[in-house]
């Protein structure tokens, strides 16, 4: 494959001490290509302010502290995300080897064609998501998401020809999967994804309610049914 880096620098600030205080990552783009896969990021800002100075050999994305990213431009295959910003606030405790990540931000412009094949794409987006993990001896930052998760949606907006969806909801992924979520359109779905119609729209599963659009969607994988909507039984749906 093909790699490419151009304008990458960092910044540290350090106390008399030598402990680090800040640190600022900067690219102007990274640009990766192989066999099928495309990747492009540019004007990637990462600044992290920790709570505590720490020692070179202790740094850590998940050390107490507070971080700021935002970028231009990312394409990941025929996904595309414009003028991304997310605030977030990270606290680890040693204890029980937990780290709590709340992230705040907005975008603009994201595109998730190959996501589904489908014309998935927003004009808009805002969200303030909590992110609860445990670590064991043997974590692998691959497997964030494996287990030992709770994640909790605050707010997700997307924006679409000025109409909104907004979600909330939360996922929990332990031995087991658990999951509840909550969709409000301001408009019919399927009007706001008219390609849907073509697999039976997406109006069905959703209750008009003072003039928007409810979708209640529960998930255990221990239940029976798996699967709830509107707290009727949709489908045994198996995801182990």
């Amino acid at each position: 494959g093909d790699t490419i880096i151009n304008g990458g620098y960092i910044e540290v600030l350090m106390n008399k001490n030598l402990e680090i205080k800040n640190m600022k990552i900067h690219f102007d783009m990274i640009n990766f290509s192989q066999f099928y896969t495309k990747f492009v990021l540019q004007n990637l800002n990462y600044e992290q302010f920790f709570n505590n100075p720490v020692q070179f050999y202790e740094l850590n994305l998940f050390s107490d502290s507070q971080q700021e990213i935002n970028f231009d431009y990312l394409v990941l295959d025929n996904n595309k995300i414009n003028s991304f910003y997310s605030k977030n606030q990270v606290n680890f405790n040693e204890e029980n080897s937990a780290v709590n990540l709340n992230i705040q931000g907005k975008s603009n412009e994201i595109d998730l064609k190959s996501l589904l094949g489908q014309n998935l794409n927003f004009d808009k987006t805002k969200f303030n998501i909590t992110i609860n993990k445990f670590f064991n001896s043997n974590f692998n930052i691959s497997h964030f998401i494996q287990k030992n998760l709770d994640l909790k949606i605050q707010n997700l907006i997307l924006e679409k020809n000025k109409q909104n969806i907004s979600l909330q909801g939360n996922l929990n992924i332990n031995n087991s999967y658990q999951a509840k979520l909550q969709v409000i359109s301001s408009d019919e779905p399927d009007e706001i994804f008219p390609w849907t119609k073509d697999y039976g729209g997406l109006n069905q599963y959703f209750l008009k309610e003072n003039n928007n659009f409810f979708l209640n969607l529960s998930y255990d994988s221990l239940a029976n049914p798996q699967l709830k909507i509107n707290g009727s039984e949709f489908s045994n749906m198996d995801l182990n």
